[in-house]
């Protein structure tokens, strides 16, 4: 029964960090051509100015990647997102089935003691089957949704 739970738990953690995995964070560049307020403070002027000339540096770095050649215009970015939710989804889907399997198996094949442990094991299952299906779906309605868009 122990290494149910560790194989289980094992799963599990995998599932986590294929949903922490996917988060990407994307800078948005001012194209409303708005300025920045800086802050006017005159005791602590050199550690904004710093703070301000190195964010203004990075924002250039920025804008000459993107109009480089080396840049991943939206369109491949989009066709790479939809390439790895072709290959992580049905991955997620198989093992949910397989541990679904094996936890009903082991519920069938049970005495009533063990089948109440194995009733405790099917909330976090079907908490994570929530959050996977759930993070997939709203993934690809955002995908669909963005390139509607574009």
């Amino acid at each position: 029964m122990e290494k149910g739970k560790i194989i289980f738990k094992i799963l599990m953690l995998f599932f986590v960090i294929q949903i922490i995995g996917t988060i990407t964070v994307h800078a948005v560049s001012n194209t409303a051509g708005g300025t920045i307020s800086r802050p006017s403070s005159s005791s602590s002027s050199g550690f904004w100015k710093e703070i301000f000339e190195k964010g203004d540096s990075f924002l250039g770095a920025g804008k000459g990647i993107a109009s480089g050649d080396e840049a991943a215009t939206d369109l491949e970015t989009m066709g790479i997102m939809n390439d790895l939710y072709n290959v992580v989804f049905p991955l997620g889907v198989v093992t949910t089935v397989i541990v679904g399997v094996v936890l009903g198996i082991k519920f069938m094949a049970s005495s009533a003691e063990d089948k109440a442990k194995v009733k405790e094991s099917m909330v976090p299952y079907v908490v994570g089957c929530v959050v996977i299906y759930g993070a997939f779906g709203i993934w690809k309605i955002c995908i669909q949704i963005l390139s509607a868009l574009s």
